[in-house]
């Protein structure tokens, strides 16, 4: 089972630690005590900004952190891709498209979690992601030909699950 969420304006939830950088602000965005003591404000950056070149690695840290704090360690070689070993569970983030698969009775709770670290919209079930359709589909293969299967094992068919991709 799975589902998947947004996180919501994922970029200004990061810190911005990279190189010092100065903003302009708009008009509507100057505190009431600016208007008519300055003509054009500028500030230091300290949130992410979409647009900033750093703000992309900022973001993706900001996230790695969290994600670890709640016992999520990436796949070696599979970049923004973790497993939580202890309930199983899987987690792609691809910028703010977090997708979560794994035993249906720890999904739940863990997007409970995950939210109290990221700020994501209600999660939903797979749907469009990355432009593509996922969807759940059921198969019978031989198990034999599953993976990890010795070659000694039977011809006997077994269902297995797994996502399809329009």
């Amino acid at each position: 089972s799975g589902g998947q969420a947004d996180a919501e304006q994922a970029y200004l939830q990061a810190d911005f630690t990279g190189t010092e950088s100065w903003i302009r602000l708009p008009e509507e965005a100057w505190l009431p005590e600016w208007v008519g003591k300055f003509d054009c404000p500028v500030v230091r950056l300290e949130k992410s900004l979409y647009g900033h070149p750093d703000s992309g690695t900022q973001w993706e840290r900001h996230c790695d952190s969290q994600l670890r704090t709640l016992g999520f360690k990436p796949i070696p070689n599979w970049d923004s891709v973790y497993i939580h070993k202890e309930t199983r569970l899987v987690l792609s983030v691809y910028v703010d498209d977090f997708k979560l698969a794994g035993p249906t009775a720890a999904l739940k709770p863990m997007w409970k979690n995950i939210r109290t670290v990221i700020d994501l919209e209600e999660p939903e079930p797979f749907g469009q992601f990355l432009g593509c359709d996922h969807r759940r589909s059921t198969a019978m293969v031989a198990a034999r030909d599953l993976p990890g299967a010795s070659a000694d094992s039977s011809s006997e068919q077994v269902e297995v699950e797994g996502m399809e991709y329009n």
